[in-house]
């Protein structure tokens, strides 16, 4: 019998997801190189919009998320805007 193969994705979750988000917020922000053009770049507005999207899914999700979901987020969120700040406004 043949073992199924392994997936190319990680497992399902919500901190992986949210993890993703910040990531991207991150590359937006220039501080992640963009995987597609190897270059670091600024786009303010979809660094923006991905932080407020994290910021209004922590309002949404809050007493539904596991503690460590629910600090990852937070952290996320605090991280992302005070580079916001710094990079966009500063």
């Amino acid at each position: 019998m043949t073992e199924p193969a392994a997936s190319p994705f990680p497992e399902a979750s919500l901190t992986r997801h949210l993890f993703d988000m910040a990531q991207q917020a991150a590359i937006a922000l220039g501080e992640i190189e963009n995987p597609i053009t190897k270059q670091r770049e600024q786009h303010p507005e979809a660094a923006r919009y991905i932080i407020d999207v994290l910021a209004m899914l922590q309002e949404k999700t809050a007493g539904n998320c596991t503690q460590e979901e629910a600090d990852y987020l937070s952290g996320a969120v605090a991280s992302l805007r005070t580079l916001y700040v710094q990079k966009v406004e500063g």
